[in-house]
């Protein structure tokens, strides 16, 4: 919980006609008492995580308008369906945040999000 680099050895325990692939290292995470922060970073290794969420009944829908030869615009529409997704009860009465984060990188892989 340092937030640093660390680097990864993967090496197989026997010699045979298998190999592996594994990224180089990763970055751990930082302990946060905020919990604005730690949704923040949560949400950030989310979008550079390799790994894909099938579980969520997400349908996603893009579109581009080119409005000019130097540009154009991207719309992307998130629809989720609720009515059969489990939130917690606590005691009170029912809350639970939900964030959707649309992530995409452009030609320099350079992130761009909105939340």
């Amino acid at each position: 919980m340092d937030g640093q680099y660390h680097l990864l050895r993967v090496d197989l325990a026997e010699k045979n006609e298998y190999s592996v692939q594994a990224r180089r290292g990763y970055y751990a995470p930082r302990k946060v008492d905020d919990p604005h922060e730690l949704a923040r970073q949560e949400i950030q290794e989310a979008i550079y995580s390799q790994e894909e969420i099938n579980e969520l009944p997400l349908d996603l829908q893009t579109q581009y308008f080119k409005n000019d030869p130097e540009g154009a615009r991207l719309s992307v529409v998130s629809r989720l369906e609720l009515k059969n997704m489990h939130f917690a009860r606590p005691m009170a009465g029912s809350l639970d945040d939900l964030t959707l984060a649309t992530a995409i990188f452009d030609e320099k892989r350079e992130l761009h999000y909105r939340r």
